[in-house]
């Protein structure tokens, strides 16, 4: 039985010699004990934020057919929701006490903060316009807004690979006293090895 404080996250069944569930940070369940994973799942799912929930409906088959793999850290402030493809992220965060809502693809920095932050460093409004289009006061906006995500991350990913070094140029070149302190507080690129240290597992 895996310790308490390891949680499961968005299962992908893979075929092989027998099923196996794979969980979060590269974690696999052999068949014999899908129902110690089944339990800590609902354990997690009841911890997750209703907009967790619905990137875990709309937005997580695509990105998980794409490649990416949920990664959840401990021990520093990080965007709510965080997947990985090698070295690119997609992360995204909804406060619902000031109504405020991020999503980002890039690379992951260390930002400074009162305790270790990561971010990943790319608005999403920079790969689709699309996602500009919804409305706050939109029936239904965070499916709305993981609805275009899902549609368009094929395309953002294109606009990546051609153009992410021109993006984090204009991101960070702007002329303004926000960019200036934001650029103040952006640290290097995370390492690997420096991420071991927060996995949690």
């Amino acid at each position: 039985m895996p310790g308490d404080k390891w949680c499961v996250g968005k299962l992908r069944l893979i075929q092989q010699e027998h099923i196996t569930i794979r969980g979060v940070n590269g974690r696999y369940w052999p068949k014999a004990d899908i129902h110690q994973f089944t339990y800590l799942l609902t354990q997690f799912d009841m911890k997750k934020s209703e907009y967790h929930k619905t990137i875990d409906k709309v937005l997580a088959p695509t990105l998980l057919e794409l490649g990416f793999e949920e990664v959840r850290l401990k021990d520093c402030m990080k965007p709510e929701v965080l997947y990985r493809r090698k070295n690119l992220w997609f992360g995204t965060s909804w406060d619902w006490r000031d109504r405020y809502l991020e999503v980002n693809l890039g690379h992951l920095h260390w930002f400074k903060d009162v305790m270790p932050c990561v971010i990943v460093l790319g608005d999403y409004s920079s790969y689709s316009n699309k996602i500009k289009i919804i409305e706050e006061s939109d029936k239904n906006y965070l499916e709305k807004v993981a609805n275009v995500v899902a549609n368009t991350i094929h395309d953002a990913i294109t606009v990546y690979t051609e153009k992410y070094e021109q993006i984090k140029f204009k991101l960070l070149e702007n002329n303004t006293e926000y960019s200036a302190v934001f650029k103040g507080h952006l640290g290097k690129e995370i390492s690997d090895a420096e991420l071991m240290n927060y996995y949690d597992r």
